[in-house]
């Protein structure tokens, strides 16, 4: 049965998905939002621990993964960040904090207002939207899109015998589906299968901004340890905080050590873990202590921290200190060998690099195979840092998508 006809349908209520249906309803123009989550902005809700790191004041193609870095410095050319920030604050009516390592957050530091803000502009434009339906299928006749959607379960809802499928129109589509990064609120593969109907290729999909598995050495002494620390990957130094589990490094040291690996496997890193003082004066401070190195060191140290080091240098924690034992324990604190770094998978990511390459689209990010047909956001080959970057990039192709959806 055919529901309704809308002028733009867009499928993904997450970021870029809420920016595109903001535009396409210009002029009174039909538009439907649909999301097979049980409400919008479910991912928005996870960004930035909560707190929704809109932007930053620092945007680059360098903060990107993309297999076509001079089109992606084009199209982040095209809008510019003031422009993102004044709708935000003029047609959002969403006032902004500007912190000073350039992060840019709603002023309340949490999720919902943002997406608050959004549920009240599309009330406001009419804009129809529609949760806990997933899109099965996309065809196009006759100059319309063919959308065949299929109840989803509310989150308690036992499963019944009588779930509903039901078909709309639409002249213009905006894949807006996201990627695989949080599948326990959503994330899916399922917008690439969409893709993939209309001819687009996809690129290696991998998880980034993720944590590590790490193989060596044991990090069990270190489990719910937090410090500030200095990696060194291929001649690049990443600074950051650092979360230690049993098993695995976390934190924003671990997330951005993720994105310049590009989601692949790590042999071997070497990690400073106190990088605020030079060896030499770290030597030259505990020269003239006196007691057990454990006594000596802990009253200066994580006393995880120093059992640790003591247990990968063979240090006996309650002899007498000496100097030389100063020297390896020192060493090791400020060169630590990592190895065997496995980056977690889409479970514990936060971003993907992969999908559909930029070639495949216009400036408006039309479909090149498709007349009328958008692909925003996740779907595209386009992975970001940890920072603000992901949902700015989103912020782009969403208005972009949805100011032609609204003139075509």
């Amino acid at each position: 049965m055919i529901y309704r006809i809308y002028d733009t349908a867009i499928v993904g209520a997450g970021a870029s998905g809420l920016m595109a249906a903001c535009f396409a309803c210009e002029g009174g123009l039909k538009t439907v939002l649909i999301d097979k989550n049980h409400k919008v902005g479910r991912k928005i809700l996870s960004t930035g621990a909560g707190k929704c790191n809109l932007s930053n004041e620092n945007i680059s193609v360098d903060d990107y993964l993309c297999a076509e870095k001079d089109r992606l410095r084009e199209l982040l050319s095209i809008v510019k960040k003031d422009d993102i920030l004044n709708f935000f604050s003029e047609d959002l009516g969403m006032m902004l904090l500007r912190e000073n390592d350039g992060k840019i957050y709603p002023f309340s530091k949490k999720s919902e207002t943002p997406i608050f803000a959004f549920e009240k502009y599309l009330k406001k434009h009419s804009v129809e939207i529609f949760t806990l339906l997933k899109v099965s299928s996309i065809i196009n006749k006759n100059d319309l899109f063919e959308i065949e959607l299929n109840q989803c379960l509310a989150p308690g809802e036992k499963e019944t015998k009588l779930q509903k499928t039901f078909t709309i129109l639409a002249r213009k589509v905006i894949l807006a589906c996201g990627g695989p990064s949080y599948p326990r609120i959503g994330g899916s593969q399922d917008g690439f299968a969409l893709a993939k109907s209309f001819g687009h290729s996809i690129r290696n999909i991998k998880p980034i901004l993720t944590p590590f598995n790490v193989k060596m050495p044991n990090l069990s002494l270190l489990d719910g340890l937090r410090l500030t620390a200095s990696a060194f990957y291929k001649q690049k130094k990443i600074e950051g905080e650092i979360l230690f589990s049993s098993s695995t490094i976390s934190g924003p040291l671990a997330l951005d050590l993720s994105f310049f690996c590009a989601g692949e496997y790590i042999d071997e890193i070497s990690i400073d873990l106190i990088p605020e003082i030079e060896k030499e004066k770290i030597i030259n401070f505990f020269k003239n202590k006196h007691g057990s190195y454990f006594d000596v060191l802990s009253a200066s140290l994580d006393k995880k921290l120093s059992k640790f080091i003591l247990d990968l240098t063979g240090i006996n924690p309650q002899s007498e200190k000496k100097d030389e034992g100063i020297h390896k324990f020192v060493e090791k604190l400020k060169n630590l060998k990592f190895k065997g770094l496995s980056p977690c998978g889409f479970d514990a990511a936060m971003a993907k690099t992969g999908g559909v390459p930029l070639s495949e689209l216009d400036n408006n990010f039309m479909s090149l195979k498709k007349k009328n047909l958008f692909l925003t956001g996740e779907m595209i080959d386009c992975g970001g840092r940890s920072g603000g970057y992901n949902l700015h990039f989103a912020w782009i192709s969403g208005i972009l998508a949805g100011k032609k959806a609204a003139k075509t």
